[in-house]
């Protein structure tokens, strides 16, 4: 029992004790934010290449081509 519940005393030996699980817990707590943006950030990404991809294809006389010139480099010593 970490409090005695007659006398309320806290002990020694229950105070380090606490005082070590809240330095340990200090970290992860300190990332947490972060983490939950990260998460939010990934559902909105996944949202929209799911909607990207459930688009209709383009049909081929709505798009115009434009011809590529092929450009070649040559690089003198």
């Amino acid at each position: 029992m970490l409090i005695d519940p007659v006398n309320n005393i806290l002990d020694a030996q229950t105070a380090f004790v606490s005082l070590t699980l809240f330095n340990t817990m200090r970290g992860p707590l300190f990332l947490l934010p972060f983490g939950i943006v990260s998460l939010i950030q990934g559902v909105v990404s996944i949202k929209r290449i799911s909607e990207y991809l459930a688009e209709p294809e383009l049909k081929p006389e709505a798009v115009s081509i434009f011809p590529i010139a092929v450009f070649h480099f040559f690089f003198q010593h």
